[in-house]
């Protein structure tokens, strides 16, 4: 995995604002273990198509799905095609973490998050510092290639160790700062 890779994941379709120090913090962490990625093909540009045809003609209707642009209502259309699970809870476009994830599947202890098209990097660690989430899926705009790529995150044995160290360094350096004052 390389920077150009993880930037290409998060900023499939529009890549201004790039944040570099997520990405580098997100590469490190896969290099190091604490984060596992695994990339699948989940769709294709004709799907993708489809989708973005039947919405424009107002065939399929989008009030459930509502958020963002005709591309990444397709895309969501995709991810809930692929991931619903018969009698499974999933919220859409719903406040969760401080973010506002496209799709949460599953409920509890059993959460899968989906983001789709371009997505913030520090969401990945942001949604996995909770105990309920499993793994985060970001579904990517189409490629050159026309496949549609899932790109998954999930937790590595030693992310709660790399966080909790994280958030009691940053504390520290605070108190530091603090008692200058």
């Amino acid at each position: 995995m390389t920077t150009e890779e993880l930037v290409s994941i998060f900023y499939s379709n529009y890549n201004v604002g790039i944040d570099y120090s997520a990405i580098d913090e997100t590469l490190f962490l896969i290099n190091e273990g604490c984060l596992e990625y695994e990339l699948k093909v989940i769709s294709n540009k004709d799907e993708f198509n489809f989708f973005i045809d039947r919405i424009s003609s107002g065939k399929i209707k989008t009030y459930d799905i509502a958020g963002g642009g005709i591309g990444h209502l397709a895309l969501k259309l995709i991810a809930l095609k692929y991931f619903r699970q018969p009698n499974a809870k999933v919220n859409c476009e719903n406040w969760y973490q401080g973010y506002i994830p496209d799709l949460i599947f599953g409920s509890n202890n059993n959460i899968t998050i989906v983001e789709c098209g371009d997505t913030n990097p520090p969401k990945v660690i942001g949604y996995l510092e909770r105990k309920e989430v499993n793994k985060i899926i970001i579904i990517s705009y189409p490629k050159e290639d026309n496949l549609i790529y899932q790109h998954i995150f999930s937790k590595g044995p030693d992310l709660d160790d790399y966080l909790n160290l994280k958030n009691k360094i940053s504390l520290e350096k605070i108190k530091k700062i603090l008692k200058k004052r």
